[in-house]
């Protein structure tokens, strides 16, 4: 996620949690030549955070300043400065959220950091909310159900607090048992590529590695099974708890997933 884009979306949530927009940003440039952004925090939840300036001067051509001021984030630098000012917010709210706002939280603790992203490398990560433990114990033994879309109802993670703050923020509010889904980087791409190569057709990989087949729900809606192997485990990040799926496997692959690609076509 670029700077800009999120900064962005953290507009918008300030917005959201407000019903009006209270938190003004100002981005501007002067006839010297440099960026100005300005960011008023006094009707936020951070209007009370301070941090030490930053003066970064290599040249006349090469430097950027950053401070909060009356409280209000006050960053400035040559042309080139604009995304990494922005950046420097993004990392000052980041820190904030972990060392203030995460009350009873241990999503980004060091156990729940190494459970997440040890396998980063090689595996693409996905996270998914809901409010009962039996829901996600479930899952574990016969799989992940989903409709329309395996997007719609999961969150792709990285190794990235600040992206992984805002992300769990977001989402939290649909409960505190946190399943965790790990696909290998190998096996999705190895059937993005046949997907790819099939003309006329709108599936996607995750409906392909289905352990059985799909059905048609009261309402008429295609529910489609990601394989419980894929499904890492859960967490309750208000208790600290993590529960390992035995079964799990990233790197799972079998003949069946092949028998979904031909009834496609």
């Amino acid at each position: 996620m670029t700077n800009l884009y999120w900064l962005q979306n953290w507009f918008f949530e300030q917005y959201i949690r407000k019903n009006e927009n209270q938190c003004s940003i100002n981005i501007s440039t002067s006839h010297q030549n440099k960026w100005i952004v300005e960011i008023d925090l006094n009707n936020s939840e951070y209007h009370n955070f301070e941090m030490n300036p930053i003066i970064n001067k290599k040249s006349e051509f090469n430097w950027y300043s950053i401070e909060i001021l009356n409280h209000k984030f006050v960053g400035k630098g040559d042309p080139s400065k604009l995304d990494l000012i922005v950046g420097e917010f993004r990392e000052f709210i980041g820190k904030q959220k972990t060392h203030f706002s995460i009350i009873k939280d241990y999503l980004i603790s060091g156990v729940f950091n190494e459970f997440l992203f040890e396998s980063e490398t090689k595996d693409r990560l996905f996270m998914h909310y809901t409010k009962e433990e039996s829901a996600v114990q479930s899952i574990i033994k016969f799989g992940f159900n989903f409709v329309f879309s395996f997007d719609r109802t999961t969150v792709e993670i990285s190794n990235d607090s600040v992206d992984l703050i805002y992300k769990h923020d977001r989402h939290k509010s649909y409960g505190d048992w946190l399943l965790i889904i790990a696909i290998s980087k190998k096996v999705y791409l190895k059937y993005l590529e046949i997907l790819n190569k099939i003309s006329n057709t709108d599936a996607t990989v995750s409906e392909i590695l289905s352990e059985k087949q799909f059905y048609i729900n009261e309402e008429g809606d295609s529910v489609y099974t990601l394989h419980h192997k894929f499904v890492k485990g859960y967490i309750n990040y208000k208790e600290g708890t993590i529960v390992k799926n035995p079964e799990f496997y990233s790197e799972f692959d079998c003949d069946y997933f092949l028998e979904n690609i031909k009834k496609i076509k």
